[in-house]
C-alpha cells in the first residue's frame, strides 16, 4: 500500500507476494493479502502457486488456509524438491553409548536447497514424511497417482497407468532376485522410499488406512521374503560350528546386526510379508542396522578399515544380537544343503 504496489505484484520469476508468505508459513501476512484481493490461484514462470510453495516448505498452517479459501490439491500437483529428509544412504557419523544405544546422525536432515528438481507433490509428501499435509490431501478428496517416473530423458512422469508412466523395456516385473535385474512396479510407487528413510510409519499408515494404490502384490512380497529367507539360511551356514558333544554353535562375535534382522523376520521358510506395513518395517530395519554396521568401522590414516574398533563397537551393540540355539542352526544347515 505504501509504495502502491497491486497485490499481486510480480518478483523475480513470477513470485507473487502471496506465494513468499505461504512458502514461510506466514499466515498473518497470506490471510491480508487474501482480502486484499489476491489471486491464490497464480501461478509463477515455473507453473508453481501459492498452495505449491507451501507444499515444498511443509507449511502446513498456510496449506491449510489455502485449502480453505478454495484452492484445490490438483492445482499443485507439481512442486520442486526443496526440503532433503534423513536417509540410511547419507549419514554423517554413528555414535554408540555405553550402554549400547546408537544414533545415526544424518547428512540430510530437512536442510533447504535453493530449488531441485520437479516432483509429483503427493511423492514429494511421502518421500519427506510430510503427514499433516498428506492427511489434509486425503481428507480433501484428492486421489493420488499410483505412479512416478523421472529421469534426465522424459522428464516428471506420474498417472494411473503404468505402462503410460514407466518407458518401455524398464519393468521387470517377472525377474527372479537372482537375476540382478528386478526393477517392478513397486519401485515406482508411492511407497518404494519409505524403507530408505526413518520416521515412516505414520505417513504408510496413513496410505493404507486410505488404501492408496501401488501396495505391492503378493507375489512380490513373497519373493522379498524368500530372498529374506536366503540370506538367513547363508549366514548360518556360513559361520557355524559344532562343538565336541555335536551341538551346533555360532560365536556371538560373528553374528552380525544384518544375520540379527533376516532372522527376526525370516525364519519360518514357507511363511510370506503379509503386507506393504511388515515389508516395509523389514527393509528399513536392514537398511539401518546396514547403515549402522557400515559406520562402526574406523579407519586409520591411510584410510583402511580398521577390524579391531569395528569387534568394540559391535560389542557394545550385543544386546541386539541373540544368541542362535543349536536345533536353529542344525535345521538351517539342513535346508542349506537340500537346496
Amino acid at each position: 500500500k505504501d509504495n502502491n504496489l497491486t497485490v499481486d505484484h510480480t518478483m523475480h520469476g513470477g513470485v507473487t507476494p502471496v506465494m513468499y508468505s505461504s512458502f514461510w508459513d506466514d499466515t498473518n501476512t497470506t490471510q491480508e493479502l487474501i482480502k486484499l484481493g489476491a489471486d491464490i490461484h497464480k501461478k509463477d514462470e515455473y507453473k508453481l502457486s501459492a498452495m505449491a510453495y507451501a507444499i515444498e516448505n511443509n507449511a502446513t498452517k498456510a496449506v491449510r488456509l489455502l485449502l480453505d479459501n478454495g484452492v484445490k490439491f490438483e492445482e499443485a500437483e507439481v512442486v520442486r524438491n526443496r526440503l532433503l529428509p534423513p536417509n540410511y544412504n547419507h549419514i554423517k557419523s554413528l555414535q554408540i553409548s555405553d550402554d549400547g544405544n546408537f544414533t545415526l546422525i544424518y547428512d540430510t536432515d530437512y536442510p533447504m536447497i535453493s530449488i531441485g528438481e520437479p516432483n509429483y507433490f503427493f511423492s514429494y509428501l511421502t518421500n519427506t514424511n510430510m503427514y499433516e499435509i498428506a492427511k489434509m490431501a486425503l481428507e480433501s478428496d484428492y486421489k493420488p497417482y499410483i505412479w512416478k517416473f523421472q529421469n534426465s530423458t522424459v522428464g516428471l512422469r506420474y498417472g494411473n497407468d503404468i505402462k503410460k508412466v514407466v518407458p518401455e523395456g524398464i519393468l521387470n516385473d517377472k525377474a527372479e532376485p537372482t537375476d540382478g535385474f528386478d526393477i517392478t512396479e513397486y519401485d515406482f510407487s508411492l511407497y518404494d522410499t519409505f524403507p530408505g528413510t526413518p520416521n515412516y510409519e505414520p505417513i504408510l499408515k496413513l496410505l493404507m488406512q486410505y488404501n492408496v494404490g501401488g501396495q505391492p502384490s503378493p507375489e512380490f512380497l513373497k519373493r522379498k521374503y524368500d530372498d529374506c529367507h536366503r540370506n538367513y539360511i547363508y549366514s548360518l551356514d556360513s559361520y557355524y560350528k559344532i562343538n565336541y558333544d555335536a551341538t551346533y554353535y555360532i560365536p556371538k562375535s560373528e553374528i552380525s546386526l544384518i544375520t540379527t534382522v533376516y532372522r527376526k523376520y525370516c525364519k519360518d521358510r514357507n511363511s510370506t510379508f503379509k503386507d506393504v506395513y511388515e515389508y516395509t518395517k523389514f527393509a528399513s530395519e536392514l537398511n539401518e542396522m546396514e547403515a549402522v554396521s557400515i559406520h562402526m568401522y574406523t579407519r586409520d590414516k591411510d584410510g583402511r578399515k580398521l577390524d579391531r574398533p569395528y569387534k568394540d563397537n559391535l560389542k557394545k551393540l550385543d544386546k541386539y544380537i541373540d544368541e542362535i540355539p543349536s536345533d536353529e542352526i542344525k535345521n538351517a544347515i539342513k535346508e542349506s544343503y537340500e537346496n
